[in-house]
């Protein structure tokens, strides 16, 4: 059996991200805990773990705006950006230029519609693409990693 192609990922996420929207929220990575990880179940209500799950997700984000420290005027690739929470925040946090790319067209449609929706369609764009067939990343893939690469255009 051969790996999944890009198209087989995309179709993957458009079939399922619904279901992964339940569980993940509309952030697709996990996220960053400040009091470290919970040994107890039990002790919050779905809502509450709801809440604490999104607060470690944007905690995770506000930790990778301040690390990378963008500039209004630069610009940044998000690879693999799902549904585009993170990449809208970005953009509008550090007044930069963003440009989320992912394999699936739904979440290519929510980006762009988050970004609209935030006002800031001028400067975070989303588009359909196998990041790995993009000049250049395959190079910064070795020495970067998956989830955010930050490239000055």
């Amino acid at each position: 059996m051969s790996d999944p192609s890009a198209r087989d990922v995309g179709e993957w996420y458009d079939r399922f991200g619904g279901l992964y929207g339940l569980t993940m929220g509309d952030s697709m990575h996990l996220g960053m805990w400040s009091g470290g990880v919970r040994t107890q179940t039990g002790e919050l209500t779905a809502d509450e773990m709801w809440e604490e799950l999104t607060r470690a997700q944007d905690s995770w984000t506000g930790s990778l705006i301040n690390e990378v420290g963008l500039l209004p005027g630069q610009q940044m690739l998000d690879v693999g950006c799902g549904t585009g929470r993170p990449t809208v925040r970005i953009g509008a946090e550090s007044g930069a230029s963003v440009l989320g790319v992912t394999v699936s067209a739904a979440q290519v449609r929510a980006g762009r519609d988050r970004a609209l929706k935030a006002g800031l369609s001028d400067r975070v764009a989303f588009e359909q693409a196998d990041a790995m067939a993009l000049p250049g990343v395959r190079d910064l893939r070795r020495s970067v990693g998956h989830r955010v690469v930050r490239a000055l255009l």
